[in-house]
């Protein structure tokens, strides 16, 4: 009745003499009122209100965002896009049409496009719900475009570099061993690149294929431990509603400080069931791994079942348990390692979007090192929380900072540390 009374009152006023002045107010009055529709989901009325409002107004990018809001309500994401087009060509600088001209696009799957949206109002937005929004629609994309590319790079500040790359062979009595350097006794300063390039054209509604060939590398000034890693993986992708089935190969080289080296190849499958307020995974992996120069070769299997939950819009948690068994002639080298991840995600102070996260690891050798008392056993604890400045906005990307503590307890000397790390970085998606 409210509504058919303010339509009347439009009316009325349209059907009299009208000054520039009168004419303003009646549109005006059409944008209030169809406000007051749009909230009130009456999405064919507001569509009635504001049509006229855009010929009256051609150059008000108002009454065009409005009514691509209503005609996305009204199911029409196609008209919505054009309309907050026509709102973005008056009126360039304002981030939040590109981001509604990115849903509708996403909507209509024209994924590229809808990127391009997206980017251009992350750049312009310095509101930080508009940011977050912006991000959370950018993943999507990024899931679901046939091409994407990506590249980060971090600093490393680090008090005692541990990844142990010194690694050399030692032959006693006919019996190799494997050997790694003592943790560095002293900070170093590292750089890191992270690349990755993805093909996943669809070949039909439900299936595509998924090839992605990565980077990624980490390199300590004046110390040791520098660490390179390629990966290439290929295989389908299978979705039926909101579980997904993953099969695919794989092969990784892994480069130990320029010199040491291993490889593996092998196959496995991921399965994702994807809800409105959870995320539950599962995995395994299997193959044959080639450890260093020594051209000897073992099978690797590894598992692992992970939960992500929602617990309110501003908090996510979740947990993976991951099992990994290596098995080599050498007992020095053989082992089982089960891991435990925990993590979760919040806005913190000032809206700030903040990251933590601990990692328990237990692995188990099957035979003594040179140095170990009786068969080698690692202990891990990895604590870390980073913060993603999102105030700062450098062409769409913003950095993140972050801090991480790691121990590892172990009956093998050279397997002990402790470290602290800086990670400083910043990551885009093209």
């Amino acid at each position: 009745m409210v509504f058919a009374l303010l339509f009347t009152h439009v009316r009325a006023a349209s059907a009299q003499p009208k000054s520039e002045a009168s004419a303003s107010s009646q549109i005006k009055d059409r944008l209030t009122i169809a406000r007051v529709l749009i909230a009130a989901g009456d999405w064919n009325d507001a569509i009635r209100f504001l049509e006229p409002a855009t010929r009256a107004d051609p150059s008000n990018p108002e009454p065009w965002f409005l009514l691509g809001l209503a005609h996305r309500g009204a199911g029409n994401e196609q008209a919505a896009a054009e309309a907050f087009r026509h709102a973005i060509e008056l009126r360039p600088a304002l981030p939040r049409p590109y981001l509604e001209l990115g849903r509708s696009l996403t909507a209509l799957h024209d994924y590229d496009a809808a990127k391009q949206a997206f980017d251009q109002g992350l750049a312009l937005s310095d509101n930080r719900t508009v940011r977050r929004n912006i991000r959370t629609y950018l993943q999507e994309i990024d899931d679901n475009r046939t091409w994407n590319f990506r590249i980060g790079s971090h600093l490393q500040p680090d008090t005692n570099p541990a990844t142990a790359s010194h690694q050399k062979i030692v032959v006693i009595n006919g019996v190799p061993f494997v050997v790694g350097g003592p943790a560095q006794e002293g900070g170093g300063f590292g750089l890191g690149l992270d690349a990755a390039l993805r093909y996943a054209p669809h070949l039909n509604g439900t299936t595509r294929w998924i090839t992605e060939t990565g980077y990624a590398g980490t390199h300590f000034f004046h110390t040791c431990c520098s660490d390179e890693t390629w990966a290439a993986t290929t295989g389908p992708a299978f979705k039926w509603t909101n579980l997904t089935v993953a099969p695919r190969v794989y092969v990784r080289y892994r480069l130990y400080d320029g010199s040491g080296y291993s490889t593996e190849e092998g196959a496995g499958a991921a399965v994702s069931d994807a809800q409105p307020t959870y995320l539950l995974g599962a995995g395994a992996e299997g193959g044959v791994s080639h450890l260093l120069q020594l051209h000897i070769s073992g099978p690797v299997v590894r598992g692992f079942v992970s939960a992500d939950h929602t617990i309110i819009r501003s908090l996510q948690a979740g947990a993976t348990i991951g099992g990994e068994r290596d098995r080599y002639p050498i007992p020095s080298q053989s082992f089982t390692a089960w891991t435990l991840e925990l993590r979760s995600s919040v806005l913190g102070p000032w809206n700030l979007p903040l990251a933590a996260w601990a990692t328990f690891l237990h692995r188990a050798y099957d035979g003594p090192t040179l140095t170990s008392v009786g068969n080698r056993v690692d202990r891990l604890v990895a604590i870390g929380v980073s913060v993603d400045l999102d105030f700062i906005a450098l062409w769409g990307v913003s950095p993140t900072v972050g801090i991480d503590y790691e121990t590892q307890s172990s009956n093998d000397p050279l397997g002990r540390f402790n470290r602290v790390q800086v990670l400083m970085g910043a990551e885009k998606v093209f």
